[in-house]
């Protein structure tokens, strides 16, 4: 591997990384996640999916948002069983 190559790649990681620490609103979860603004209010509440309240606003990190989409892909199907 070369110099070029090696620094590509520590730079795909920061971004990567950066990333994974970025602070979500509602709004942007929903469109993330391509539902409606209040699914996201209810599953918050509900504590079935990872946030914190700022004052009287919900956010979410990135980061802990990708681990929960992964674990909801890898939960069996209720409807299949």
């Amino acid at each position: 591997m070369n110099v070029l190559s090696r620094h590509m790649i520590e730079l795909d990681v920061r971004v990567l990384d950066a990333m994974s620490d970025q602070i979500l609103t509602v709004k942007e979860v929903a469109e993330f996640l391509k539902v409606n603004e209040r699914t996201i209010y209810r599953l918050a509440i509900e504590k079935k999916v990872p946030a914190f309240r700022v004052g009287s606003s919900w956010r979410f990190r990135k980061g802990e948002l990708d681990g929960w989409i992964k674990a909801q892909e890898e939960k069996p199907d209720p409807e299949s069983q």
